[in-house]
């Protein structure tokens, strides 16, 4: 993955506990990982950026390129390693 292939979309909902949790996961990968940012986003709050990527599960990681377009895509709860081990394998 290149550099600018490192910019992440974390879509949850306000009241869900599973996006809260996705949320550590993320920060954890964030501080592991070289060059890499991540914004939350809340699919119930903020539609406009919701229906731009068209993510209809919760929690959705949303890997994007230097022109903000999607890359790839992991949906559901993943464990830290799971997604370092996925940022790895595509890099």
């Amino acid at each position: 993955m290149r550099q600018s292939d490192r910019n992440l979309l974390l879509y949850t909902v306000t009241a869900c506990p599973m996006g809260r949790s996705m949320k550590t996961v993320v920060q954890e990968v964030v501080n592991q990982m070289e060059r890499m940012e991540y914004k939350l986003v809340y699919a119930d709050v903020q539609e406009e950026i919701t229906n731009q990527y068209g993510v209809t599960h919760n929690p959705t990681l949303v890997f994007l390129d230097e022109q903000e377009r999607e890359c790839y895509r992991v949906e559901g709860f993943k464990e830290t390693q799971k997604i370092i081990d996925f940022i790895q394998r595509i890099d």
